[in-house]
This record gives C-alpha cells, structure tokens and sequence, in this order.
C-alpha cells in the first residue's frame, strides 16, 4: 500500500469533513428539485391538455365560421362542380362598373379646362376630354312634424279618447 503525503491527508480530510456537513443540504436540495421537476411536469401536462381542448375548439369554431376545410386527397378525382360546392365563374369587367346615368339623372355639371401645365406652365398640346361621373348621397336630415290632436272624455264609455292619425312605421319619439 502506497503512503499518502500529509497535504493529500490534509486535502482528503477537508473533503471527507466537507461532504458530511455538505451531504445532508445536498439530499434536502435534491429532494426539493425533484419535488419541483415533478409539480412542472404536471402543470406541463395540464397545459398540454388545455392546448388540445383550445386547439379543437379553434377549429369548430373555424369550420363555424368559414366552413369544412378540404383534405388533402378530398375529392381530388372530381371536377369541381361535382363536389358539392358551386364552381366560382370569374366576373366580366363591365360587371365591376356602375352604369352611367342618364341625362334626366345628372343634377349639375361642370367643366375644368386645362390651359397650361400645372407644373411649369407651358402650354398643352393634344388635348383630349375624359367624363367622370361623382354620386354624392346627401347626408339625411331628419324631418319635424307638428301634430295638434283633439282628445276629449266620452261620457257614454266613460274613457278619454283621441283622434287618429296616420302613423309612419318608423321609430319616433312624441313629445
């Protein structure tokens, strides 16, 4: 057996003494982390199941919203009228433009000539006309009506009765 030097005793003594005192702050660490890794995985699980449930609850509410999304695969072999959803025709251009308003339709005109280059004010040449039309919707006005109603007491039915008058339809307020 090999003889230890006194600074290899002294060192191992430091360490023997180290690990006695130290050993048992080690295990009570141990045990807490463990304690703790075993809380997060729980609390990890029952996050993974809440993801699920909203991730399922996202796509009813999807499928509510903009319909049943196609599969990869679904249908592929059918032509698209045969699938159940009607076949999307691309719209013609004019059907994108309003009609232009007749004569009888136009409440003013006006005119904006063109003289001269806005930017540096030289004359213009080639110069062509181009119509547009602008539909304003005036902003409504809401419309007062005074109604003076005769009401008086009939003594034979023993009520107050008024006189009719027409009613508009619309919501309004008597005061």
């Amino acid at each position: 057996m090999e003889k230890l030097s006194p600074e290899e005793i002294g060192r191992r003594m430091i360490r023997w003494r180290n690990d006695r005192t130290l050993e048992p702050e080690r295990k009570k660490r141990m045990q807490s982390l463990e304690e703790e890794n075993r809380e997060l995985r729980a609390t990890v699980a029952d996050q993974q199941r809440i993801i699920e449930k909203l991730l399922l609850r996202v796509e009813q509410l999807e499928t509510m919203v903009f319909g049943r999304k196609k599969e990869s695969g679904d249908n592929d072999d059918l032509p698209p009228s045969s699938s159940g959803t009607p076949v999307k025709r691309p719209r013609p251009a004019a059907s994108f433009r309003r009609a232009v308003p007749t004569q009888d339709e136009i409440d003013t005109k006006t005119y904006h000539p063109l003289r001269s280059c806005p930017d540096c004010g030289r004359p213009i040449g080639s110069r062509e006309t181009v119509t547009r039309f602008v539909e304003d919707i005036p902003p409504a006005r809401k419309v007062i009506t005074e109604r003076t109603i005769e009401r008086g007491f009939c003594f034979r039915c023993k009520k107050t009765k008024s006189a009719h008058y027409d009613e508009t339809g619309y919501p309004v307020q008597h005061g």
